[in-house]
């Protein structure tokens, strides 16, 4: 604080202060500084993170209402009273000081469970289904093996072998992530076909062998049509072996 000291004349009636001093001599006690408590960084987790800063006889905490994204976030603390008396902040002579501490960057961000099952050419594909730490997650698909699928958003059809990749994109909150699970859409099984009509009597006209379950759309047949007496064997083939196969 401010003081003022009194020099008084011990013989007044002799002596006199020149220079119209009164007598009066200002001093003062500076205050002492006390240094603001250091504030630890928190890392991002998707909700709001605030400073851990506790409260002691020397000071409270005015303000901690943090955030929830990554950034630099004010804290208000006051000094106590009592304190404020004879000492001040470091940084500032005022009761109350706004320090900073940070939200950083979650580095932690992870994809896990992700799953999906195969399928069969021809049926519905199946939907992967994965976990993330923090993020939205994007599927894509790729050919493996030998099978000819470039990266794409869309899922295959054709019979083969692939992985989908499960990824999270990197953003200022969180770091990037990704997993990935191989998977087959296998070849679809077609019945071969059984002969309904096979045994014919010469008549000098063309007979053509009739078949049970013949589907022209996935099959084809060759040596199925003869004039001549005789015994004849007829080949089906399937139209895409890449995505059928026989049962």
């Amino acid at each position: 604080g401010s003081y003022t000291a009194k020099v008084s004349l011990n013989d007044t009636a002799n002596y006199e202060w020149a220079d119209e001093f009164d007598g009066n001599i200002s001093w003062q006690i500076n205050k002492a500084t006390k240094a603001l408590p250091t504030l630890g960084s928190v890392s991002y987790n998707g909700t709001t993170r605030i400073a851990e800063v506790e409260e002691t006889d020397e000071y409270t905490v005015v303000t901690n209402n943090g955030g929830v994204n990554v950034g630099k976030y004010n804290v208000t603390i006051k000094m106590s009273d009592e304190l404020y008396k004879n000492y001040k902040w470091k940084t500032i002579d005022t009761q109350e000081v706004t320090i900073t501490f940070e939200i950083t960057k979650a580095t932690n961000n992870e994809i896990t469970n992700l799953q999906i099952t195969g399928w069969v050419y021809g049926e519905k594909a199946n939907t992967p289904t994965a976990t993330s730490t923090y993020g939205e997650i994007t599927y894509t698909y790729v050919g493996t093996n030998g099978t000819n699928y470039s990266s794409s958003a869309t899922a295959p059809t054709k019979a083969g072998t692939y992985k989908v990749i499960a990824s999270v994109s990197e953003t200022d909150n969180y770091n990037s992530a990704t997993a990935e699970k191989e998977f087959t859409i296998t070849k679809a099984k077609l019945t071969a076909p059984t002969i309904k009509n096979g045994t014919f009597t010469y008549d000098a006209s063309v007979k053509t062998l009739e078949l049970n379950g013949f589907d022209e759309t996935t099959m084809s047949i060759t040596g199925n049509t003869e004039t001549n007496a005789g015994s004849y064997t007829a080949k089906v083939s399937l139209n895409d072996t890449a995505n059928y196969e026989w049962a």
